[in-house]
């Protein structure tokens, strides 16, 4: 079974806002089961901006989720992907 990374992309930072990338674990098996657990983790992952989310809308893409979050004056954007682990020189996994 092939391992799947799940990643979220998002804006930190205050004033000067920049991308980053934090994985949300690894998951064993499917790409469609890892597309499934993406779309949980999308529904359920509390970004740093906005603090209180008034809204939140979700779009499938090829590799994952684009996620629009409204806040009280602002709407943030995050990108949810799975990729398949091909290195990991930690385990010598491929």
């Amino acid at each position: 079974m092939p391992t799947w990374g799940l990643i979220v992309e998002e804006t930190g930072g205050l004033r000067d806002r920049r991308w980053e990338a934090f994985p949300l674990g690894d998951f064993e098996g499917t790409r469609e089961e890892a597309m499934a657990r993406l779309l949980e983790r999308a529904k359920t992952h509390r970004p740093e901006h906005p603090r209180i989310a008034k809204r939140r809308t979700i779009y499938e893409t090829i590799d994952g989720y684009i996620v629009f979050v409204k806040g009280a004056t602002e709407t943030f954007h995050l990108r949810f992907s799975v990729a398949e682990l091909v290195h990991d020189s930690a385990s010598q996994k491929r």
